[in-house]
């Protein structure tokens, strides 16, 4: 097995088949896709022209990467990071694992990548839920927003309009349940009065044991 040299480490990588040449972190590992044909000086020469990258994810990811993993519906997944020519950084989720495509290190950009596919899935999926539960709970809401916002998972205008952390989609599904029900209570009862929580509690007996995992264990996702 071919090996990088470092400063201080070594780094064994391994060389895969492929139309263009690519530099993957896949589960802890260096793999090169490259041309079958290409020279391995050349292979050589992308390695060293890129050892900035390399150096970054071998001493350690960004921890808004979770260690390696981004959490999808309260499910921990691996997460492999591909150097290739891409205008636009982007995440894909692939059937047990995620592929961030990227041709930049700045983690700015990397967290926009990854942002904007939570921010993409949670629409679906609020969109879809509260289209179920409105019909339960007899109400009917205006706009759905989706942004980041801080240190809450939704909110609910006097108009009626609702606003959810795209970072929604990193719950358990039955966490998210809980979100929308209590947005959506809000257009009964615009409070937190013992009212309102009866009125989640007609649609959700249970929705105190999803509450305390909101705050004890939700409140690590939003970063």
């Amino acid at each position: 097995m071919p090996t990088l040299k470092l400063e201080d480490k070594e780094i064994n990588y391994k060389i895969k088949k492929n139309k263009v040449v690519q530099l993957r972190l896949q589960y802890g590992n260096l793999l090169v896709k490259a041309p079958k044909n290409l020279p391995q000086e050349e292979i050589e020469k992308v390695l060293v022209d890129n050892k900035s990258w390399i150096e970054k994810r071998f001493d350690g990811i960004d921890s808004y990467i979770l260690g390696g993993e981004i959490i999808y519906l309260g499910n921990n997944y691996p997460l492999e990071t591909i150097i290739t020519a891409v205008e636009i950084p982007y995440l894909s989720k692939e059937k047990d694992y995620f592929s961030l495509y990227t041709n930049s290190e700045n983690s700015k950009i990397v967290k926009i990548a990854i942002d904007e596919w939570l921010k993409n899935q949670t629409k679906k999926i609020i969109v879809e839920k509260i289209t179920k539960y409105k019909k339960i709970i007899n109400v009917q809401p205006k706009e759905i927003y989706i942004e980041k916002l801080f240190y809450r998972w939704g909110s609910c205008s006097n108009f009626g309009n609702m606003k959810f952390n795209l970072r929604c989609a990193m719950l358990p599904d039955e966490i998210i349940d809980y979100v929308v029900v209590h947005e959506l209570c809000h257009l009964i009862q615009l409070n937190h009065s013992k009212s309102f929580w009866l009125e989640v509690k007609k649609i959700m007996p249970d929705y105190e044991r999803r509450q305390n995992w909101l705050n004890e264990e939700g409140n690590k996702l939003i970063i």
